[in-house]
């Protein structure tokens, strides 16, 4: 007889890597899941995961079965609570985006619409300040970055570029403004560095956690700040001024090798290019990838 279980949690070991978050997505602890990987395992005869730079990763064997496993679990899922593989009222499946604050507060949550109808998906945001990869903790499935990943078993997509420069409220005399500029906990980033150097013995007046509180600071005419070009055309009220210079940083998007097999993850994937190109404009690379998944028909 096939023990759900055992599979559901070996599924989620193989999308998280880890015993522990393996067994916190499931309400577990961590020897269940082990116990429960080495009971398929011995039930199967082969074995299902290596340990690799100090995570689970699964074998070839076992990530082609990997589909075929996401398959049954849309249909026993549904099954459980009594409802046809075709229903819509409960989502099965999880997908997390984790980014920096600012692209969830005006890319991501803003472009909510426009995001295709999927059944039983629950997609879910997470910004973060730092720099961190879905690749550090095993909690997101896609990573929207300002740097590229240094860790195996991941496709790094530089998929657009982010254009940086001054703003300051419409009308303002900004050369009398001070600087509001990102404390000092991020001096190491240059779009935190440059008001601070140009900003001389006058100082920096206003510091603020995100990008979205600088905005907020500079459009009560408070101060002038450094933001990202996108960000700034979406107020009205807030203008460009000439008094940095113009700073370019990298968009990237990265997942785990092989998840676009998974259900649902290629229209989330074309979801998110989509929303680049209309907002930042993609590079070629991105280009290419969102052609892809069009062929694909994600």
């Amino acid at each position: 007889m096939i023990d759900w279980e055992l599979w559901h949690s070996t599924r989620e070991l193989a999308i998280t890597g880890s015993y522990k978050l393996a067994a916190k997505r499931m309400g577990v602890n961590p020897t269940t899941i082990k116990r429960r990987k080495e009971a398929l395992e011995k039930q199967v005869g082969r074995t299902l995961f290596i340990r690799q730079g100090g995570e689970m990763v699964a074998t070839p064997a076992f990530q082609v079965a990997l589909k075929e496993v996401e398959n049954a679990t849309q249909h026993l899922m549904a099954a459980e609570v009594g409802l046809s593989p075709d229903a819509q009222e409960t989502a099965w499946r999880r997908i997390v985006i984790t980014s920096v604050p600012f692209m969830c507060d005006k890319l991501l949550s803003p472009s909510m619409h426009k995001m295709p109808p999927i059944k039983r998906l629950r997609l879910e945001m997470s910004g973060r300040d730092n720099n961190l990869e879905l690749t550090g903790n095993k909690e997101a499935d896609i990573a929207l970055r300002l740097g590229p990943t240094r860790n195996k078993g991941i496709t790094a997509l530089h998929a657009a570029n982010i254009d940086y420069s001054a703003w300051a409220v419409r009308g303002a005399d900004h050369e009398s403004l001070p600087w509001v500029t990102i404390d000092r906990a991020f001096s190491h980033l240059i779009e935190a560095r440059l008001p601070e150097e140009h900003a001389g013995a006058a100082g920096i007046r206003f510091t603020a956690t995100s990008t979205t509180a600088i905005q907020n600071v500079i459009a009560t005419g408070a101060a002038k700040g450094f933001l990202p070009n996108f960000v700034g055309f979406q107020d009205p009220n807030l203008v460009q001024i000439d008094e940095l210079p113009n700073l370019t940083r990298p968009l990237w998007m990265m997942w785990r090798d092989n998840a676009l097999d998974l259900p649902h993850f290629g229209t989330v994937v074309g979801w998110l290019l989509t929303i680049v190109e209309e907002t930042l404009g993609l590079t070629p690379e991105g280009h290419e990838q969102l052609k892809q998944l069009k062929a694909n028909q994600y």
